[in-house]
């Protein structure tokens, strides 16, 4: 094709690719990329050796990890195909992203739908209504997962489910234990240590990442740490350099017969410090000053919930908000506040108890209608601490590598337990997609225009992939079994490891119905999208020596 460029090797002139040399191209480097995920897929997974991107010296690795496999590769050598190749990596990376794990089911069916997909538009099928017709059976799987769903409680279950996800069973036992205290919506950190082993230390209420303003005001030197009783509290982000004007506050504080303060502000003077040290030596009022919890935008969002727990009301330096004005009903109150030198935590506030719950509950309608992780994950701390519980976790191992993989593996168990607790489980193993075909041939059965019957056959197909890899991986031939488990119950499926049909609720052979939901809903949107684009433009680039 005249200004095509060639089938093979980087382009170094632009050029401009039509159907259906431009779906062909696409799909050789979407399969790729499913070529290098797929052998991750299932518990007997294979590993993918991952060359070094330069340098003397350095060794390959050996991966397992769908998700880290999908990060590494970053340009196939042919154009052409290097599109479908990146396109599919970008999606890949967003399931990583939101959901933590699934990253190669999402590949397996992405593929399986794109591939037939393309055999749909070659027979005579419009694109565009080939794609509403996909993306219309999407709410038809995602319904069928949540009939299939069942909660997953108590300590032994949620040990056993984190036990599936990783060959750490101390880290799955701790966040069995962890999580079955402080529930899917409870606040937990987790943190590196410097010795081998796993800690863990439960806290009752708000707990905030924060700064001591000065280190005069610990009341227990050895465990370098303060904490109080029956405790005024000033919510504040204001910096105080004129010692006068803590005077007004000082005095509601006394007047109000509190004998310790938790004063929240940005900065403290010298002068102002050394007022608070002279009260406090004198016996007249003991002062614990922190500055505000997190970081830019999340600051007045942390004060805002500050308030709603403990009562009064937050002064803001951007509103004008001078102490000079405070009263006593401006003032929040806790049963009990501690700090130590970068935390601080209340617990017992004397907010209003109904305008906490609609709170909460508004905070709750925010988790389930935010996309953005990083979004999500605030608003679940947020609410995590408004419950009033929080859990610590401390993660050690021999080396400090090894720590920091064992922590960031820990991370991502707890989100994915998270989920797991929060919406239920499904069976593993690629069971549950399996069993969404009954979904689709139920629909199916009525009439549909060609795009509609398309897309029910394309769905169906694409639905057992990711079982028939698990298999195939495993080294059993899928096609038997997927036709025995025809005559099983729902809830039968096909242990690959004991090459035997178990209830899989019973074995354990779980995944969360929240990450099967987000590889659904992911890989149809992108491949349905992938099905519409027409032509290829291929901008200049310098000749490079890379390979797939």
């Amino acid at each position: 094709m005249p200004g095509s460029g060639s089938d093979s090797g980087q382009l170094t002139r632009p050029s401009v690719v039509f159907q259906p040399t431009a779906h062909t191209r696409f799909l050789r480097g979407v399969q790729m990329v499913v070529a290098a995920v797929r052998p991750t897929l299932g518990p007997c997974a294979r590993t993918v050796l991952v060359a070094p991107e330069s340098g003397m010296g350095r060794e390959p690795a050996v991966l397992e990890s769908a998700g880290v496999i999908v990060r590494r590769l970053t340009q196939l050598a042919e154009a052409g195909a290097d599109v479908g190749a990146m396109y599919l990596r970008h999606m890949l990376w967003q399931v990583h992203e939101q959901s933590g794990d699934g990253v190669a089911t999402a590949a397996v069916l992405f593929e399986s739908i794109l591939r037939k997909g393309i055999h749909a538009l070659a027979t005579g099928c419009d694109a565009l209504r080939l794609q509403r017709a996909l993306q219309a059976t999407s709410d038809v799987i995602c319904d069928a997962l949540d009939q299939q769903s069942r909660p997953l409680n108590g300590r032994t279950a949620i040990a056993a489910y984190a036990a599936s996800l990783t060959d750490d069973q101390p880290i799955a036992a701790l966040l069995g234990e962890v999580f079955d205290l402080i529930g899917t919506e409870g606040q937990y950190e987790i943190h590196t240590r410097q010795r081998p082993g796993l800690e863990r230390e439960y806290a009752e209420g708000m707990v905030f990442q924060s700064t001591l303003l000065s280190h005069a005001m610990f009341t227990d030197l050895i465990r370098m740490r303060t904490q109080a009783e029956q405790v005024a509290v000033l919510i504040s982000d204001l910096s105080i350099d004129d010692p006068r004007e803590l005077v007004p506050l000082l005095e509601c504080v006394v007047a109000a017969g509190k004998r310790t303060l938790l004063l929240i502000v940005d900065r403290l003077g010298e002068q102002p410090l050394t007022l608070l040290h002279a009260n406090q030596q004198a016996g007249v009022l003991t002062t614990i000053a922190v500055r505000p919890p997190g970081l830019g935008a999340q600051i007045p969002l942390a004060l805002d919930d500050l308030a709603v727990v403990l009562g009064g009301r937050v002064f803001s330096q951007a509103a004008g908000d001078s102490l000079r004005t405070v009263i006593q009903t401006d003032l929040g109150h806790a049963r009990r506040v501690w700090a130590h030198a970068h935390a601080f935590g209340v617990a017992g506030g004397s907010g209003d108890r109904r305008k906490l719950r609609t709170h909460i509950a508004s905070l709750r309608a925010l988790y389930r209608t935010a996309h953005d992780r990083d979004m999500q994950q605030a608003t679940r701390d947020r609410i995590g601490r408004l419950l009033g519980g929080s859990a610590a976790m401390y993660i050690g191992a021999a080396t400090t590598t090894e720590t920091e993989l064992r922590k960031a593996q820990a991370e991502r168990m707890a989100h994915i337990v998270c989920a797991a607790i929060g919406e239920g489980v499904v069976p593993g193993g690629g069971m549950a997609l399996y069993r969404c075909q009954l979904a689709i041939d139920t629909i199916s059965a009525g009439s549909g225009d060609l795009e509609q019957q398309a897309a029910w056959k394309i769905v169906r197909s694409a639905l057992e992939a990711p079982a028939r890899t698990i298999m195939t991986n495993a080294g059993h031939d899928a096609e038997p079994i997927l036709y025995a488990l025809q005559s099983h119950a729902v809830d039968i499926g096909y242990d690959v490891l004991n090459a035997a049909y178990v209830n899989m609720y019973h074995t354990g052979i779980l995944d969360a119905v929240a990450t099967q939901k987000c590889i659904v809903r992911m890989a149809i949107e992108a491949a349905a999208l992938a099905l519409t684009i027409e032509a290829q433009i291929h901008r200049r680039q310098p000749e490079v020596s890379i390979q797939p």
